[in-house]
């Protein structure tokens, strides 16, 4: 066994009944959660997660680069090739229309009755993806690739609710406060998340023309409290095979310098478990009863687009995948001589809840709550009776186990955990929400047993900048989310006396996007997973759990350097770097002193920012049991 196998075993669970999996009997009670099992990856030995090659991006710009050298390596040479998406975002093509949504002929009584028209309208504007360094549209490379004789599949990720129910639609996500007006008219404009499911359903309908059938679905077997939130691109044909994950979606935001992000192309044994993760989706979605939502598209007057007839679109059609996905031949390992492991892991719902009346009531306010809304404030139990027998009925939600993991698989959480619980010098977590209280509960737990031992073990939280916190002037759920975020991260400071051991960044002028989990130079994860209690649980993800023994040092200094403004200055020796975020002499970094953390603006505090207001009002917020925070 190579000297390095016995650290990658220390932290890598390689099955679910290998000795390393969780012993929940040394876990404090505040670091459980009995309601829910705990599955750690797919069997493995070291030998199969070995002889991986890797690329790290850590912009959109280079990831769609990457991308873009597999779509013409693949129209070069199609030899049973491959190219297949899963995405919880699509934004393919320009346009500005009015999109006007039917109720469904046989819709449920109480639930029309609730509703005051048989339809609704929302205007929407998008812009298309291109590739930065071609200008070239995503989409037409798609089209061209197909028309190259390469397997060209797309699913995105439809909460079909949102779709038929205005009401269940404003009350979860709400609309912008500014109309869209027209002739004295005013159109809804969509705002936040059904936002992006918008944009979905327009991309992969109109792209239906231009590929053949049954090349593009939407993902609807996700929880009802949840989504399809994977991001993975799977590309090769009878020569190699590849896969793509990370946090970067197919739209123009995730393009633009001001979106921070990150991604991986792994290159070998870890790409045939991606793969045989899609054809496990789409065979599953396949089988299922397709969901019908009644819609039409117009161009808005002097907009541009083209035109969405009206009719019953459904959620899918097509026929299973059959290719047998392998990467045991000597063809395909031939060139891999990697000494990187990895491991992929996901998230797949239980679906274990049942159709009590108590259950049913938390399930409906989780749909109208999906992704972060506000509660629906005001909803009555009367008024609820509708969702209720809408789940019941099981006609918008499917509720069905995933037949391929029928007791879900939660190996994104045992990943964190055992990383978690082997991290000596540092984590590095980067991410755009903090609200897992589960995993600042173990990184507590693991700061507490090194400082019995003498050891410091250093934190850093990077995230992107709730302006909200200091400001209560924006949106009222933007706020409560900021403020929420500040109330989560009080868990990883119990009971640690104040010192320099965790800091917390904001940048002001990035869109921090990004769900990296880096430790001691030696394990990184990149996926689709947030730090949030929603990838544990009930959000489809997927990412690569990824170790070697020399060059995550490289991959840590080039994202500390990008996100300390390309300063070329970050050294490689690890206590040298981690100097740079926990100096001892000076602060270089703006900072704003409060509680256990230091807040911190590496770019300088944002304009109009007042830090001595603004550091008494969140320290107010974050000691103070009695604020109102939450969402």
């Amino acid at each position: 066994m190579a000297p390095f196998d016995d650290t990658v075993k220390s932290f890598l669970p390689f099955s679910d009944n290998d000795n390393a999996a969780i012993d929940w009997s040394v876990v404090p009670k505040v670091m459980q959660n009995p309601q829910f099992g705990d599955v750690v990856p797919l069997s493995y030995d070291l030998n199969m997660v070995k002889g991986n090659q890797l690329d790290y991006v850590i912009t959109g710009e280079d990831y769609f680069n990457l991308l873009l050298v597999e779509m013409d390596r693949l129209i070069a040479n199609p030899d049973g090739g491959i190219f297949w998406m899963h995405g919880w975002y699509f934004q393919l093509y320009q346009h500005e229309s009015l999109l006007t949504f039917h109720l469904d002929a046989d819709l449920h009584e109480d639930l029309k009755v609730i509703e005051d028209s048989d339809s609704w309208q929302v205007y929407h504007k998008d812009e298309a993806v291109r590739f930065a360094t071609t200008q070239e549209l995503f989409v037409d490379k798609l089209t061209e690739m197909l028309g190259a004789g390469v397997d060209v599949r797309l699913i995105g990720w439809l909460p079909p609710i949102f779709f038929k129910l205005r009401k269940v639609t404003k009350l979860a996500h709400g609309f912008n406060p500014v109309p869209k007006t027209h002739n004295d008219k005013e159109y809804a404009i969509p705002y936040h998340l059904f936002d992006r499911n918008v944009a979905t359903f327009y991309s992969l309908i109109r792209l239906r023309e231009s590929l053949s059938v049954g090349r593009t679905m939407f993902d609807t077997i996700t929880h009802p409290l949840g989504g399809a939130h994977s991001k993975m691109v799977i590309a090769g044909n009878n020569h190699y095979l590849c896969a793509f994950t990370g946090g970067i979606d197919a739209a123009p935001s995730r393009n633009r310098q001001t979106w921070s992000d990150a991604a991986v192309r792994v290159e070998g044994p870890a790409a045939a478990d991606a793969a045989t993760f899609y054809k496990q989706l789409w065979n599953e979605i396949v089988k299922t009863t397709p969901v019908t939502i009644r819609a039409e598209a117009v161009s808005f007057p002097n907009g541009v687009g083209k035109e969405i007839p009206l009719k019953n679109h459904v959620s899918h059609y097509g026929n299973p995948i059959e290719k047998v996905i392998r990467y045991n031949t000597p063809m395909l390992r031939a060139n891999l001589d990697s000494e990187y492991y990895v491991q992929m892991f996901r998230t797949i719902p239980r679906k274990n809840y049942n159709l009590e009346m108590g259950t049913l009531e938390n399930m409906a306010m989780g749909i109208v709550n999906n992704a972060g809304g506000l509660l629906a404030f005001g909803v009555t139990q009367p008024r609820m009776k509708p969702f209720l027998t809408a789940v019941r009925d099981l006609k918008y939600v499917y509720s069905d186990p995933i037949s391929f993991a029928p007791n879900g698989r939660f190996e994104f959480k045992a990943v964190c955990f055992k990383a978690i619980s082997k991290a000596m010098t540092y984590i590095f977590i980067m991410d755009q929400y903090l609200f897992n209280e589960e995993m600042l509960n173990w990184i507590n737990h693991r700061v507490k047993t090194l400082l019995e031992q003498g050891v410091v073990l250093r934190v850093v939280f990077a995230t992107k900048y709730f302006y909200d916190v200091f400001n209560d002037d924006h949106t009222e759920r933007r706020t409560k989310v900021g403020k929420r975020q500040m109330e989560t991260l009080k868990v990883v400071t119990n009971g640690i006396p104040k010192n320099r051991w965790a800091d917390l960044f904001f940048w002001i002028d990035l869109t921090t996007h990004a769900k990296v989990i880096l430790i001691d130079d030696v394990y990184v994860s990149i996926g689709s997973a947030n730090f949030a209690r929603r990838s544990f649980y009930t959000d489809i993800e997927m990412g690569m759990a990824i170790m070697h023994e020399r060059n995550i040092t490289g991959f840590r200094r080039n994202l500390f350097s990008w996100f300390l403004h390309n300063n070329p200055q970050v050294p490689e020796n690890l206590q040298d770097a981690l100097g740079i975020w926990f100096p001892t002499a000076r602060r270089p970094l703006t900072t704003v002193d409060y509680t256990q953390f230091n807040i911190r603006f590496p770019n300088g505090f944002p304009e109009g920012y007042d830090s001595t207001k603004d550091e008494e009002e969140i320290t107010n917020r974050f000691n103070n049991p009695d604020s109102n925070i939450g969402y």
